[in-house]
């Protein structure tokens, strides 16, 4: 399997490197955008007479580029708060030192129909080799590895606070998610707190808080520091976490993220020697620096990713990782 995955890389890169400016690789990327570009234009269309609104305000500009930043590395937040439409397929290697070595190849999709006030967005989450087989019931046995299927709607802002509800399926369980931010400028920095709420037939209740501070150091950098925590009907206490990161963009092609995290949980239960102990403390130390590069006409990405952790389960003792991935884009470049 590994020498099949190194191979598939190495063939796709020889590819693109042997042909030109004009190449077939470049006509079949134009045409699939403009099939995903177009396919959301005639979900938009027929919905155009029911929401049209021409009030929309210029974005921040700030915003704008932390935007910007966040899509270069199509980071979480990003997903959570875009409304452009783009296919990403992602192929990944994760190896460490603790835990099995494995690969993956995984798809999401989402379509924004931008007629409506850039109220909707339809998307398809976590395909993979390994559960794509089960569309359109995708009746898994582990329903976090489910492909989720749904429709996110976004309203206009009320008092500053941007909101977000979700309607979906994950596997065979239906799920409603609903998520509220502000942002607003303090002292040079961006701050944005979120919450979310989100109930599934699966796992019941579960509530999330995040909250970012942005600073711009210039054009090309950006520190971020990010909290969280979360609690869920069915897991004991409430996992927390800190993590300061570090974007530096060398030029419009290649950037760097240096990453350092701490997870916890209130009530996080450690087996040993056959018996459990519950912590109220820290539980995991992380840090990872990672190298991603576009290298292909803005749609495809490399991103090499080396690091270290500490984890209780491990008894502290030092992990060494890397994760190794590709990205293609599909529509919004």
């Amino acid at each position: 399997m590994k020498i099949k995955f190194l191979f598939s890389i190495l063939l796709i890169n020889t590819l693109l490197l042997s042909y030109d400016e004009t190449s077939i690789i470049d006509e079949t990327h134009d045409d699939i955008s403009k099939k995903v570009i177009l396919t959301s234009q005639y979900i938009d269309d027929t919905m155009y007479g029911l929401f049209n609104d021409t009030n929309i305000t210029e974005p921040n500009i700030l915003k704008q580029d932390i935007e910007n930043i966040d899509f270069f590395y199509t980071n979480e937040k990003f997903i959570d708060e875009t409304d452009k439409s783009f296919v990403r397929t992602r192929l990944q290697s994760n190896y460490q030192k603790f835990g099995d070595e494995n690969y993956d190849i995984k798809l999401r999709a989402y379509l924004s129909l931008s007629k409506t006030r850039k109220n909707f967005r339809l998307f398809i989450e976590d395909i993979n080799q390994d559960n794509y087989k089960e569309l359109p019931f995708n009746d898994t046995n582990n329903n976090d590895s489910a492909v989720a299927i749904g429709i996110s709607y976004f309203t206009l802002s009320y008092y500053d606070i941007d909101s977000k509800y979700s309607l979906g399926i994950r596997g065979t369980s239906p799920y409603i998610k609903v998520r509220y931010k502000k942002t607003f400028p303090y002292n040079g920095w961006l701050i944005e707190p979120s919450q979310s709420f989100t109930y599934s037939t699966e796992t019941n209740f579960k509530e999330e808080t995040k909250l970012y501070f942005d600073k711009k150091l210039d054009k090309s950098n950006l520190f971020r520091i990010e909290l969280g925590r979360n609690t869920q009907s069915k897991e004991d206490g409430m996992e927390y976490y800190l993590a300061f990161e570090y974007f530096y963009k060398l030029n419009q092609d290649t950037g760097i993220n240096v990453t350092q995290s701490f997870l916890g949980n209130t009530k996080f239960n450690y087996t040993n020697n056959m018996k459990t102990t519950t912590y109220s403390t820290i539980n995991t130390y992380n840090t990872e620096i990672s190298w991603r590069q576009s290298i292909w006409k803005k749609w495809f990405f490399y991103e090499i990713k080396p690091g270290i952790d500490f984890q209780k389960v491990n008894n502290f003792k030092i992990n060494y990782k890397v994760l190794f991935l590709t990205d293609f884009y599909f529509g919004y470049n």
